[in-house]
């Protein structure tokens, strides 16, 4: 492949397209797809920048969920923590 389709197939998928899958499809590096871009003044478009930052946060969320121990008192907890609240409540 020559430069010109490089740059053309960059042009066309580089804003809306992981760099990653670019870069497999023209056997390029990363790093090598992004210089192409950067040379060529092709930046990623707004909107699926916005994708990448809500995805983030939904796998950040995800993980964190996954991550919280689960609380399971015994009968001697769980009467001290009733016993504190029934407490609390007078």
């Amino acid at each position: 492949m020559n430069q010109g389709h490089f740059i053309d197939y960059i042009r066309k998928h580089f804003p809306t397209s992981s760099t990653d899958d670019i870069a497999k499809h023209l056997n390029l590096s990363s790093f090598q797809v992004r210089t192409i871009a950067k040379r060529n003044n092709i930046v990623k478009c707004e909107k699926y920048k916005q994708q990448l930052k809500e995805n983030l946060i939904k796998r950040r969320r995800q993980w964190y969920e996954a991550n919280i121990p689960k609380f399971e008192p015994n009968h001697l907890q769980e009467q001290i923590i009733f016993g504190c609240l029934v407490q609390n409540k007078s």
